[in-house]
């Protein structure tokens, strides 16, 4: 309707059918977001500028583990909140896995409860736990060879970051200080994103929804 849209995550029940989306959003020539909110804080800024600097070396391996205790719930676990671990897995993977194992299990209702993935692409490896019944801290942690970046439990919503490195190098945390619960990072970004004239987000590209997508159909 060549409309603006910042829209709730999982955009598209598929990766085709958000790749016609984002099409038809550049046809029109209005900016079209996934809200995919947790790549806008300012943590993973910061992770990605330790890397970027070589702080932990060589990225070797990611691990997302999310978990919630929600026994009555009956939406699945993995296009619900799991989401989140994908998008997390993708943006240091750098993109869709190449390979990908798994095994989940449902309630007897039908939907998906809990997940274990391990997934790898060129050279780096992941994995993921998800549960819908587990009171399991929900951790992230980026290792390279020459030490780790870790988010605290939930690591989605974290405002700290932290950077182990090995040796003489010691531990960093660097915290952040969020004014409405972290969303207010996202809403900044589309509003830099309309002002602008883009069509997309450079956090949150049109790529990165549809290599999450295309994760979640792997799984």
């Amino acid at each position: 309707a060549g409309a603006n849209v910042l829209t709730e995550k999982p955009a598209t029940p598929t990766s085709k059918e958000w790749v016609a989306l984002a099409e038809m959003a550049k046809e029109r020539g209005v900016l079209l977001i996934e809200s995919m909110w947790m790549l806008c804080l300012p943590t993973f800024a910061q992770a990605d500028d330790w890397i970027a600097d070589g702080a932990i070396g060589e990225v070797q391996s990611v691990e997302a583990n999310l978990n919630k205790y929600q026994p009555q719930s009956e939406t699945g676990v993995l296009m619900d909140y799991g989401v989140y671990a994908l998008a997390f897995t993708r943006h240091f993977l750098d993109g869709t896995p190449d390979q990908v194992t798994s095994h989940g299990r449902n309630a007897p209702q039908g939907h998906d409860t809990a997940w274990e993935i391990e997934a790898a692409r060129a050279d780096r490896t992941a994995t993921i736990m998800l549960s819908a019944n587990s009171h399991a801290p929900s951790i992230a942690r980026v290792v390279g060879t020459e030490g780790s970046i870790e988010w605290a439990s939930p690591f989605n919503r974290a405002s700290a970051v932290t950077l182990r490195c090995l040796g003489a190098g010691g531990k960093k945390v660097r915290r952040f200080a969020y004014r409405h619960q972290g969303f207010e990072y996202q809403l900044a970004e589309a509003t830099r994103c309309h002002r602008l004239g883009m069509e997309e987000s450079p956090l949150l590209s049109h790529s990165m929804t549809r290599d999450t997508l295309r994760f979640a159909e792997q799984i």
